[in-house]
Protein backbone atom coordinates (compact mmCIF):
# COMPACT_ATOMS: atom_id res chain seq x y z
CA UNK A 1 0.00 0.00 0.00
CA UNK A 2 0.66 3.56 -0.90
CA UNK A 3 2.30 5.41 2.53
CA UNK A 4 2.71 8.42 0.63
CA UNK A 5 0.58 10.93 -1.57
CA UNK A 6 1.14 13.53 -3.63
CA UNK A 7 0.30 17.09 -1.53
CA UNK A 8 -2.32 19.76 -3.10
CA UNK A 9 -1.87 22.21 -4.79
CA UNK A 10 0.40 19.90 -7.61
CA UNK A 11 3.28 21.75 -8.53
CA UNK A 12 3.81 21.08 -12.05
CA UNK A 13 6.89 22.76 -12.43
CA UNK A 14 8.67 19.74 -10.16
CA UNK A 15 7.24 17.84 -12.26
CA UNK A 16 7.93 19.40 -15.43
CA UNK A 17 11.58 19.50 -14.62
CA UNK A 18 12.18 16.16 -13.45
CA UNK A 19 12.38 17.38 -9.45
CA UNK A 20 10.37 14.88 -7.31
CA UNK A 21 7.18 16.44 -6.44
CA UNK A 22 5.78 17.51 -2.95
CA UNK A 23 4.53 14.48 -0.68
CA UNK A 24 1.63 14.05 2.08
CA UNK A 25 0.37 11.37 4.51
CA UNK A 26 -2.72 9.34 4.07
CA UNK A 27 -5.02 11.71 6.55
CA UNK A 28 -3.48 14.96 4.45
CA UNK A 29 -4.21 13.28 1.46
CA UNK A 30 -7.54 13.16 2.15
CA UNK A 31 -8.37 15.90 3.55
CA UNK A 32 -6.99 17.18 0.21
CA UNK A 33 -9.33 15.27 -1.82
CA UNK A 34 -12.54 16.14 0.44
CA UNK A 35 -11.84 20.35 -0.02
CA UNK A 36 -11.33 19.29 -3.40
CA UNK A 37 -15.28 17.89 -4.13
CA UNK A 38 -16.33 20.40 -1.49
CA UNK A 39 -15.42 23.54 -3.99
CA UNK A 40 -16.21 21.46 -6.87
CA UNK A 41 -19.31 22.53 -9.05
CA UNK A 42 -21.13 19.55 -10.11
CA UNK A 43 -20.29 19.00 -14.15
CA UNK A 44 -17.03 20.89 -13.46
CA UNK A 45 -14.73 17.45 -13.93
CA UNK A 46 -14.99 16.68 -17.49
CA UNK A 47 -14.82 12.49 -16.89
CA UNK A 48 -17.08 12.46 -14.11
CA UNK A 49 -19.98 15.25 -13.82
CA UNK A 50 -21.00 13.81 -10.37
CA UNK A 51 -17.86 14.83 -8.69
CA UNK A 52 -18.74 17.96 -6.48
CA UNK A 53 -20.97 19.45 -4.42
CA UNK A 54 -24.18 21.54 -4.38
CA UNK A 55 -22.75 24.53 -2.56
CA UNK A 56 -21.84 26.51 -5.99
CA UNK A 57 -25.36 25.93 -7.05
CA UNK A 58 -26.76 27.43 -3.46
CA UNK A 59 -23.97 30.16 -3.76
CA UNK A 60 -25.90 32.86 -4.13
CA UNK A 61 -29.44 32.04 -2.56
CA UNK A 62 -30.43 34.65 -0.38
CA UNK A 63 -34.47 33.35 0.09
CA UNK A 64 -33.38 29.66 1.26
CA UNK A 65 -33.58 29.06 5.33
CA UNK A 66 -29.99 28.69 7.09
CA UNK A 67 -31.88 25.67 8.35
CA UNK A 68 -33.32 24.01 4.75
CA UNK A 69 -29.61 25.29 3.15
CA UNK A 70 -27.66 23.35 6.00
CA UNK A 71 -29.92 20.12 4.99
CA UNK A 72 -29.22 20.63 1.52
CA UNK A 73 -25.34 21.41 1.83
CA UNK A 74 -25.07 17.97 4.38
CA UNK A 75 -26.80 15.74 2.23
CA UNK A 76 -24.89 16.52 -0.90
CA UNK A 77 -21.81 16.54 0.97
CA UNK A 78 -22.63 13.45 2.56
CA UNK A 79 -23.78 11.42 -0.42
CA UNK A 80 -20.69 13.09 -2.92
CA UNK A 81 -17.87 12.00 0.09
CA UNK A 82 -19.21 8.98 0.86
CA UNK A 83 -19.16 7.74 -3.25
CA UNK A 84 -15.87 9.49 -4.15
CA UNK A 85 -13.50 9.43 -1.22
CA UNK A 86 -13.46 5.42 -0.83
CA UNK A 87 -10.11 5.49 1.73
CA UNK A 88 -12.82 6.08 4.68
CA UNK A 89 -16.04 4.93 6.06
CA UNK A 90 -18.57 5.62 9.21
CA UNK A 91 -18.78 8.99 7.60
CA UNK A 92 -20.70 11.74 10.10
CA UNK A 93 -20.68 15.31 8.82
CA UNK A 94 -21.93 18.52 10.67
CA UNK A 95 -22.43 21.58 8.48
CA UNK A 96 -22.86 25.15 10.42
CA UNK A 97 -24.46 28.31 9.15
CA UNK A 98 -23.35 31.82 10.53
CA UNK A 99 -24.04 35.28 8.84
CA UNK A 100 -21.12 37.56 9.43
CA UNK A 101 -21.64 41.25 8.92
CA UNK A 102 -18.64 42.72 7.36
CA UNK A 103 -18.22 46.77 7.10
CA UNK A 104 -18.13 47.89 3.49
CA UNK A 105 -17.86 51.22 1.81
CA UNK A 106 -19.00 54.16 3.51
CA UNK A 107 -20.47 53.07 6.66
CA UNK A 108 -22.42 50.62 4.57
CA UNK A 109 -22.53 46.34 5.94
CA UNK A 110 -22.40 43.37 4.36
CA UNK A 111 -24.06 39.87 5.17
CA UNK A 112 -22.16 36.83 4.22
CA UNK A 113 -22.84 33.06 5.14
CA UNK A 114 -20.18 31.50 6.68
CA UNK A 115 -19.72 27.86 6.53
CA UNK A 116 -17.98 25.71 9.21
CA UNK A 117 -18.02 22.42 8.18
CA UNK A 118 -16.89 19.17 11.07
CA UNK A 119 -16.29 15.94 9.66
CA UNK A 120 -15.45 12.84 11.20
CA UNK A 121 -14.85 9.20 9.98
CA UNK A 122 -12.39 6.11 10.02
CA UNK A 123 -9.74 5.76 7.67
CA UNK A 124 -10.10 2.27 6.15
CA UNK A 125 -6.62 1.06 5.89
CA UNK A 126 -5.69 1.56 9.60
CA UNK A 127 -9.10 2.06 11.34
CA UNK A 128 -7.73 4.90 12.70
CA UNK A 129 -10.09 8.07 13.51
CA UNK A 130 -10.01 10.58 10.71
CA UNK A 131 -11.38 14.80 11.72
CA UNK A 132 -11.56 17.35 9.12
CA UNK A 133 -12.55 20.96 9.66
CA UNK A 134 -12.86 23.99 7.19
CA UNK A 135 -14.71 26.81 7.11
CA UNK A 136 -15.29 29.47 3.88
CA UNK A 137 -18.04 32.26 2.72
CA UNK A 138 -20.30 31.91 0.27
CA UNK A 139 -21.97 34.34 -1.43
CA UNK A 140 -19.69 34.92 -3.52
CA UNK A 141 -17.64 31.73 -2.62
CA UNK A 142 -14.46 32.66 -0.77
CA UNK A 143 -11.34 31.30 1.35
Amino acid sequence: MLSSFYKFPLNTSDIVSKKEADRCDLSASISNFIRLIMTSQFGECAFDDSFGSIIWEMDFDNLTSNQKLKNIITNSLLTSIAGKETRIKDLDISVLIIEDEFEHLYDQFRVKKRLEISLRAVIRATNEPFSFYDKFYIAPLSY
